[in-house]
Parts: C-alpha cells; sequence; structure tokens
C-alpha cells in the first residue's frame, strides 16, 4: 500500500536538496531527525536510499537526542520567527538569510570559545599552517 505524501513531506524533500546546494558539498553520511510525518514518508526513504544517506530517529519524546538542533531551532524561533512579522514569502526568506548570516558568520559561539565561525575559521587554518612548518 503507497502512502500519499502530505504537503508537509512534498515541502521537506525540496529543502533538503536546497539544503545541499546551499552548502555545496556531498549529502551528509547521516541525518538525525524526530519521527515527524514529514520525515518519514515513503519519498524521504527513496530520496534517502537514492543517496545512500543514512538515517536515524530519535526516539520519541527525546528532543536532547538532537540537542544541538533543538537548540538552534529555538533560537532560531526565539531570536528571528518570534520578533517579525513575515509580510511575504520574499520578506521571510531576506529576513531569515539575514539572520542565518548573522548567526553564522558574526556573532561569537561559546562552543568556539567565544569566537565567531569565521573567527574560529581563520584561526584553525593558521594552527594548520604553524603545525605543518613543525
Amino acid at each position: 500500500m503507497t502512502k500519499r505524501m502530505t504537503a508537509q513531506q512534498r515541502k521537506a524533500l525540496p529543502l533538503l536538496n536546497d539544503a545541499r546546494d546551499m552548502l555545496k558539498g556531498p549529502y551528509p553520511c547521516l541525518v538525525v531527525s524526530d519521527n515527524g510525518t514529514e520525515l518519514t514518508s515513503n519519498a524521504m526513504l527513496k530520496w534517502q536510499e537514492e543517496r545512500k544517506v543514512d538515517w536515524h530517529y530519535i526516539a520519541q519524546g527525546k528532543p536532547m537526542q538532537n540537542g544541538l538542533v533543538e537548540n538552534f531551532n529555538r533560537r532560531m524561533r526565539e531570536e528571528c520567527l518570534n520578533e517579525h512579522l513575515f509580510l511575504s514569502l520574499r520578506h521571510a526568506c531576506r529576513t531569515i538569510a539575514a539572520w542565518r548570516a548573522d548567526y553564522n558568520h558574526h556573532r561569537p559561539h561559546l562552543s568556539l570559545d567565544g569566537l565567531t565561525p569565521r573567527e574560529y575559521h581563520q584561526r584553525s587554518r593558521e594552527d594548520q599552517t604553524l603545525n605543518s612548518a613543525n
């Protein structure tokens, strides 16, 4: 019996392809997600199998098993989505892109010793140069 895709499921597939295009690299080896209907359809299973992507579903009611994503989702919701009234899809895309650029390039992260991702990346390059010289 073939399961019909919901509107959420149809929306999720292009988002995964867009995510890959944004990364400009190969698909991930593993995706960790909850058991939401948008990520459990036959279409999603087909996408995963065609691209040889492993999939791990966290236990129901255990969001702490995917803590990094849950933390990111909370920040995005509190700092961006709850703070803006989007007037159109274009407005939403621009606002979210600006927030994402700030989050990824300009904001210090505790997990990076208080550095911005850009500073951390630069420091990592300098460390690699130093290590290769020794």
